[in-house]
């Protein structure tokens, strides 16, 4: 929970600004940080930035409302990137935390799960970034266990942090759209038409796909460059 004061009027003009958790919190959010866009553009871009990688690091629930607000607040063409950006950053930073001092817990708690996404993940060594990939763009991914469980599966940062990059836009492009007609939405679950679910879903079966086709060429080239060093 934030406090801010309105710029030019007094002290006890406050504003008590809090993670929305429901589409008409996030309009009425939208409605007052608005009046902050012009004159507060550098703080208010800072703020979002810093509630975002917050919520990205401890795996807090309402990444699409984040999402819808970054489109409202800045505008499609530079909320995308942005987030986009923040995404991987605050992923990363999940990720980075569980391998300090969650990953015990995570192996306790979850142990089945991380063993299969570790069995997968070698399963698929040779196409790492594209399998990863397509686990981004499959709309049905928990996000949240992928990003804690990435170091215990020995998930490589720079492959991690490139996959949400790119693997997460268009997921975000579809929640950034809407924010630019948030005062139209009447709940989260308006962003997903049959047209965008299934969108999501072949992008994910063609990076598979390439995944699984690469796979081979690579071991091929892995194995020649084995025999040249011998």
């Amino acid at each position: 929970m934030h406090e801010i004061t309105r710029g030019g009027q007094s002290a006890d003009c406050q504003l008590d600004l809090h993670f929305p958790t429901s589409v008409p919190e996030l309009q009425n959010l939208v409605s007052v940080l608005k009046l902050y866009h012009d004159e507060h553009f550098s703080y208010l871009i800072t703020l979002f930035s810093m509630a975002y990688v917050y919520k990205q690091t401890f795996a807090i629930p309402g990444s699409a409302l984040m999402n819808i607000l970054g489109g409202a607040l800045l505008g499609v063409w530079v909320a995308l990137p942005v987030v986009c950006i923040l995404a991987a950053v605050g992923a990363s930073c999940c990720y980075l935390l569980s391998s300090i001092s969650l990953s015990h817990l995570l192996i306790h708690c979850e142990k089945e799960r991380v063993n299969k996404l570790r069995d997968r993940i070698r399963g698929n060594d040779s196409s790492l970034f594209l399998f990863l990939l397509s686990l981004r763009i499959f709309p049905g991914t928990s996000n949240w266990f992928l990003n804690m469980a990435s170091p215990v599966a020995d998930v490589p940062l720079h492959l991690f942090f490139f996959s949400v990059l790119l693997g997460l836009a268009p997921y975000n492009a579809v929640c950034v759209v809407a924010g630019a007609s948030v005062s139209q939405l009447r709940s989260v679950s308006d962003l997903w038409s049959a047209n965008s679910v299934a969108t999501l879903v072949v992008l994910a079966v063609i990076a598979y796909t390439a995944s699984r086709l690469m796979q081979p060429y690579r071991c091929t080239i892995s194995a020649a460059s084995k025999k040249k060093r011998s």
